[in-house]
């Protein structure tokens, strides 16, 4: 609930949204993804698992497959494993701070450590950022910004404004977003 808010918040102070907009979002602060109370890492766990996307990023992983031409393999994607992952108590899986904590354990003497204790997430990024540099790109998140004003969603001002290209992680991405969001409209 504090993220939702968090995001509320975002949404209703940024610059660009239209008033008629905001005044449709007023009071609902409260819509949107609802997560379970949680009261064990395994409930979490399992909701992420089961209901936030797990058919989808394999989706992915099959066209990216094919459209290079590669096998890939997915051997953490095991039922079995799976299974025995969520009969393990909460401090094999996190352990002060540590995520993932078994797995760095059985790992220890196999990998180097800075592979096996590093923090950071590392995933591969699609080159959003140089994509949002090329101009065919550009005039498409111009001609979306101008769908999203004459939907009554953005100000004409933020038409004005120059298209920043940032990687697709970036926090204030806000110019892929508007390009996404004209798109379900």
């Amino acid at each position: 609930m504090q993220l939702e808010k968090i995001e509320y918040r975002k949404t209703i102070s940024h610059p660009d949204i239209s008033d008629d907009f905001l005044s449709l979002m007023k009071h609902q602060e409260w819509v949107g993804i609802h997560k379970p109370i949680v009261t064990k890492l395994n409930d979490i766990l399992h909701f992420h698992t089961t209901e936030m996307g797990l058919e989808e990023l394999l989706r992915f992983a099959d066209r990216n497959s094919m459209a290079h031409g590669c096998e890939v393999r997915l051997p953490f994607l095991n039922h079995e494993l799976a299974e025995f992952v969520f009969s393990l108590p909460a401090q094999l899986k996190m352990h002060e701070g540590w995520t993932k904590f078994l797995l760095r354990k059985t790992m220890e003497k196999k990998l180097p450590d800075e592979i096996v204790w590093r923090r950071e997430k590392v995933g591969f990024e699609p080159p959003q950022k140089n994509w949002m540099k090329e101009p065919v790109m550009q005039d498409y998140i111009l001609e979306a910004k101008r769908k999203l004003v004459n939907a009554g969603i953005l100000t004409k001002k933020s038409l004005t404004k120059k298209i920043e290209p940032l990687a697709a992680h970036a926090d204030k991405n806000y110019d892929w977003r508007f390009l996404c969001a004209a798109q379900v409209i």
